[in-house]
């Protein structure tokens, strides 16, 4: 039977345009700025039509949340942690970076327009020897000259330039796969303190259940003492327990502080509750797809490490283009129009207009030995990304078939914990009434209540443990989305009291209290 692959989401790459292309946005843009330049009533009309086709778009502002009211869930500290980490913010400037960065590159084959102007005073001191018809003398004259200048150059030939959009290009792909990939690592965050803070507080729970039950068996050995039925030692053995309950508790506490700080760093917010994991909620299916070779090829195509990596290639592999393209000579198309006043020293009341239209052709014949040191280097990078490439791929592919053997053996291991579940609460009541009836001891009695907490506290980690590793499946296939913490938000319920998977502290030490 053929699975189908889930369709990720992915935000399109901004590729490079074609050189032929930007050769014909290039001219057409010349022409209007031409144009303007001869007419200059038209000059801010057809400059209001260029400009837009630079510049690029804003993105749009990330809203700021509103504080979280009541127990949070796994929904409410995601979208906190969306507008809050630090990292994430650094992805989204450094993914706008790199499209501006293709938006700097493109301009360079648009036409480029500057002014220049200047206005010195000279003082002229010219000193003439005596000649048969002319004496000599010193003549002195001071006046003011000004220059403007205005130039438009058009590349029309430029190797260099088409390699350097493409550099460009693919570094905002890198860019774009990196703010992929701060986010997945974000919801891996989240969720792993979220998850901690829930075992902290089921914790708490259970030692708190597991103190009253230990006062409990204290009270019942003082009685069974002062009935004539019970030892003194069942006494002391409670005791232990109940003190050793007491450090226990101490370290839960600690525990459930330090798991707070986690996820409050994460959110930004204070955190006072949080929505428990509801086992009537859990689903212990595998995640789609099920197969290990599904998740490879999504993993091979999807990945954003993946994509990172592949873009810093194509970089790499671009800038080696853009070495060689150095030795090659370039046209450009140069427009000028000029002003001179005065012309000249011995005019002053001259004035020059200039007006020129040509071709400038650049040919590089010797650098210095730069420019194939360039390309050397150009290709020893290459080389390395393309090494770096395949590394990425093998660790990838291991990566996905550990993560997907934890995620596969935690849900046989939540199946398993659960017949243990039921079989500790099945010994607690047989060995309690075994107790009653003479047959067992304190200590047996302590023991089996120790094996049925412990149980829960194995269960609700392993649940929990498992649905960490199938966000981290996803991430590693490239389809972690919103929709993703949508479906584990499910899982969870509101917090009562505290978050003990369904279970009441009261409880916790009795049997057939949750499953």
């Amino acid at each position: 039977m053929t699975r189908r692959l889930p369709k990720p989401r992915r935000r399109p790459a901004a590729g490079p345009a074609s050189p032929g292309a930007l050769r014909r946005s290039a001219w057409l843009a010349g022409l209007t700025v031409l144009a303007a330049l001869l007419a200059p009533a038209a000059a801010a009309q057809e400059a209001q039509v260029v400009a837009p086709a630079v510049a690029a778009p804003a993105p749009p502002a990330v809203p700021e949340l509103p504080r979280i009211d009541g127990p949070l869930n796994l929904r409410s500290a995601w979208r906190a942690a969306l507008a809050h980490d630090p990292g994430l913010q650094a992805a989204r400037a450094g993914a706008q970076a790199g499209r501006e960065g293709v938006v700097v590159a493109r301009s360079q084959w648009l036409p480029q327009v500057t002014l220049s102007a200047s206005r010195q005073r000279n003082d002229l001191r010219t000193r003439s020897a005596a000649s048969s018809t002319q004496p000599g003398g010193v003549t002195e004259q001071a006046y003011t000259s000004s220059t403007q200048q205005l130039t438009l150059r058009q590349a029309i030939w430029q190797p260099a330039q088409d390699a350097a959009v493409a550099v460009a290009a693919a570094q905002a792909a890198e860019a774009e796969s990196g703010e992929l990939q701060a986010r997945q690592d974000l919801a891996l965050r989240v969720a792993e303190a979220y998850f901690e803070y829930l075992l902290a507080e089921q914790q708490i729970a259970l030692v708190e259940a597991q103190t009253a039950a230990h006062a409990r068996q204290l009270e019942a050995a003082r009685r069974a003492l002062e009935a004539g039925s019970g030892t003194r030692t069942d006494i002391d053995e409670a005791q232990a327990r109940l003190d050793l309950d007491g450090a226990d508790a101490l370290l839960a506490h600690q525990q459930l502080e330090r798991a707070r700080l986690m996820l409050e760093q994460q959110v930004g917010q204070p955190v006072e509750s949080a929505a428990r994991l509801d086992a009537a909620r859990f689903d212990a299916t595998p995640p789609e797809p099920g197969a290990l070779d599904d998740w490879l090829r999504l993993a091979a195509h999807f990945s954003a490490e993946l994509q990172a990596l592949q873009a810093r290639r194509d970089a790499a592999a671009h800038e080696v283009e853009r070495a060689r393209a150095r030795h090659q000579p370039t046209l450009d198309l140069v427009l000028q129009h000029s002003r001179n006043s005065p012309e000249s020293s011995t005019r002053q009341d001259s004035r020059s207009l200039n007006r020129s239209i040509g071709l400038q052709f650049n040919l590089p014949i010797y650098a210095g030995g730069g420019h194939d040191a360039a390309l050397r280097q150009a290709q020893a990078e290459l080389q390395r990304q393309e090494a770096l490439l395949a590394a990425a791929r093998l660790d990838l592919q291991l990566r996905v078939q550990q993560t997907h053997r934890s995620v596969q053996e935690g849900l046989q291991r939540v199946r398993a914990l659960q017949q243990a579940l039921r079989s500790a609460e099945q010994m607690v009541r047989s060995v309690g009434r075994s107790y009653q009836a003479g047959v067992r001891s304190t200590v047996d009695v302590l023991d089996a209540e120790q094996r049925l907490v412990e149980a829960r506290r194995n269960l609700l980690q392993t649940r929990l443990t498992t649905l960490l590793s199938t966000l981290r499946l996803r991430a590693l296939g490239g389809v972690v989305a919103d929709a993703e913490i949508e479906r584990l938000d499910a899982f969870f319920a509101p917090s009562v009291g505290s978050a003990t998977s369904g279970l009441n502290p009261a409880d916790a030490g009795r049997p057939g209290a949750g499953s």
